[in-house]
């Protein structure tokens, strides 16, 4: 693991969920970020994609407030966030999985995912979202939406 992996820390804060009982247009996992944490997504995206097949980095997940939620226009909705996001790098290029135990989802991706997921985390620190990425299966996907000012 490189030193600047390993020295790597999330600053700001990041939030994860997803709906329980999902209607179609609300499948798949759901991330924002605000400012200082896309900065420090961004950076860690770099590392990860520049270390080993096995490299891995854990982010402490803050459960999204009603604010949050209200971005994607769904406050009431019933959530699921977990506490804890493990970005994992796959030496299988095309590799994209969330496994889900208990309080940690871990989201493994190969290197054809890493440039998508960096420009994806740009784009929502300029403010924009209502976007995903990630394979066809709708509840495999990772929805994009921007952090409110």
């Amino acid at each position: 693991m490189s030193d600047e992996l390993s020295g790597w820390q999330l600053q700001g804060r990041v939030s994860l969920w997803r709906y329980v009982n999902p209607s179609r247009s609300f499948c798949g996992w759901h991330l924002s970020a605000d400012d200082a944490a896309c900065k420090a997504l961004m950076q860690l995206i770099s590392y990860l994609s520049e270390s080993s097949a096995d490299a891995y980095r854990t982010i402490i997940i803050t459960p999204p407030t009603e604010r949050v939620l209200g971005v994607v226009n769904a406050r009431s909705a019933a959530v699921q966030s977990i506490s804890k996001l493990r970005l994992s790098y796959s030496s299988t290029p095309d590799s994209w999985s969330f496994v889900t135990d208990q309080q940690i989802c871990t989201l493994i991706i190969g290197e054809m995912w890493w440039t998508k997921l960096a420009d994806a985390i740009e784009l929502m620190s300029r403010g924009t979202g209502d976007f995903c990425i990630g394979p066809k299966r709708s509840e495999d996907q990772l929805w994009f939406w921007w952090w409110p000012k």
